[in-house]
């Protein structure tokens, strides 16, 4: 790896009250003793790690203009890339951080590439790839789901779960490999094996399992269930605040499923509005109704609509008495304007939350959505972060997989009582997939790709 000495500007690039310009490499305290001029006495100055020191660089010397800035230094190897580095804070704007920059290319160092300030880390085993990626998923989050489980990814926790299963792979591996260099003295016991990597691929199953469930997702997906012109349309655009859905009084109008994305209170939700079940006139309304309860199964939320003034019958008990376990629903009765309307709250599913609306009345919608804000806490994804792995992107997902499928592999040797050094080839194909996620054994071109999706100054 190179230590040539690197610049880049680590905030946004624009107007702003401060620019922060990072350097890192061998000549970091050379260039900067070059170029900054503190304000106490030069002859006494030296420079001691973690400290901040107000000075000047004097960015056109023949006019004598000097910036103003802060230089804080951090001395190997207690710093972000193990190596000296220091940070100057400098005024914002586009200016002032391109005329420092210049100052610094012309005493040796060079622009940055993208990501290379955390890919020095990573070779210089500060961090490891699993803690460099959750910093670029911290950076790109969109939504507060996407931050929490970032930051749950890159906390010690977090990896002393991981180490977990590199741990247990090792320990498999390593008993297999003393009964094939000593097969006199130790026999092994391939049931206690077989035993330990099928619970090794239990574990790796439930991770994959919630983690694709997590990429996938799209924030909390609400979706919009009912009988025909119960009001599902009305109830969808008031939430949206969009007027997405066509509203009629002839039922049957939504015939395929409409979805929106919006954001609230710094979650992300995907909302759908659905064909509405009942009477089914032709294949049309077979085919709308076949698409909504797919939508269903995917959702985490059901907001089941039923026009209050009706009579609740088996068809809707069926509906309700499918849900899955693991979702969360709201019954709502809408319509309480109407004279006929009559409120089920106290009269069916008691542990089902319920609501009475008029989804033309703000109060009501807002309402609403407390009650769904209330329901998203018992869902079964909310992180708690306690030994849970986090797969951040496809990359680890598809190397979570390959381990997986190699420990299968090993498993089924064992049980067919094929020699003990297969099944010890597969273990080594699993712990070299392991070593990818963490970045130990990780191609240079896979590194330079993911370290691309980073910004220049990070």
């Amino acid at each position: 790896m190179n230590n040539d000495t690197i610049a880049a500007l680590a905030t946004a690039e624009g107007i702003g009250a401060l620019a922060v310009i990072r350097l890192s490499g061998k000549d970091t305290l050379t260039i900067i003793k070059k170029i900054f001029h503190p304000v106490r006495s030069r002859k006494k100055f030296h420079f001691e790690s973690w400290r901040a020191y107000y000075g000047t660089i004097a960015v056109k010397k023949d006019l004598r203009i000097d910036e103003e800035v802060i230089v804080t230094i951090y001395k190997a190897p207690y710093s972000y890339t193990c190596e000296d580095m220091a940070e100057i804070s400098c005024h914002g704007g586009k200016i002032s951080s391109r005329k420092i920059l210049k100052c610094l290319f012309e005493q040796g160092a060079r622009l940055a590439e993208k990501g290379e300030f955390t890919k020095r880390a990573l070779l210089n085993a500060r961090i490891d790839l699993i803690k460099a990626e959750a910093i670029d998923k911290l950076i790109h989050a969109t939504n507060e789901k996407e931050y929490e489980r970032a930051l749950l990814a890159a906390r010690k926790e977090h990896e002393t779960a991981v180490l977990k299963i590199k741990n247990t792979l090792h320990q498999i591996l390593e008993e297999v490999e003393v009964s094939i260099e000593y097969p006199e003295d130790y026999e092994i016991k391939e049931i206690h094996i077989k035993n330990q990597i099928s619970l090794l691929i239990e574990n790796l199953k439930m991770i994959i399992e919630t983690n694709e469930e997590e990429e996938q997702s799209g924030g909390i997906k609400i979706v919009i269930f009912g009988e025909k012109n119960a009001g599902k349309s009305t109830i969808f655009n008031q939430l949206t605040g969009k007027d997405r859905s066509i509203i009629t009084e002839i039922p049957g109008t939504t015939r395929d499923v409409i979805e929106i994305e919006l954001e609230r209170n710094n979650e992300l939700y995907t909302i759908s509005d659905t064909a509405g079940y009942g009477d089914i006139g032709n294949e049309i309304d077979k085919i709308a109704v076949n698409r909504a309860e797919k939508v269903l199964k995917q959702a985490n939320i059901i907001l089941f609509v039923f026009e209050g003034t009706g009579t609740w019958g088996e068809e809707e008990t069926r509906w309700i008495e499918q849900t899955d376990k693991n979702q969360q629903l709201i019954i709502i009765m809408n319509k309480k304007d109407l004279k006929k309307f009559k409120s089920l709250k106290k009269t069916c599913f008691c542990d089902v939350a319920k609501i009475d609306i008029c989804a033309h009345e703000k109060g009501d919608i807002d309402k609403l959505w407390k009650l769904i804000e209330k329901v998203k806490k018992k869902m079964k994804h909310e992180t708690s972060g306690e030994n849970e792995i986090f797969l951040i992107n496809q990359r680890q997902i598809g190397l979570i997989k390959a381990v997986e499928q190699k420990l299968e592999d090993a498993s089924i040797l064992i049980e067919k009582k094929c020699f003990i050094e297969l099944v010890a080839f597969e273990l080594h194909q699993a712990r070299k997939k392991l070593g990818e996620w963490f970045g130990e054994d990780t191609p240079h071109e896979i590194l330079n790709d993911i370290f691309n999706s980073f910004c220049v100054g990070k």
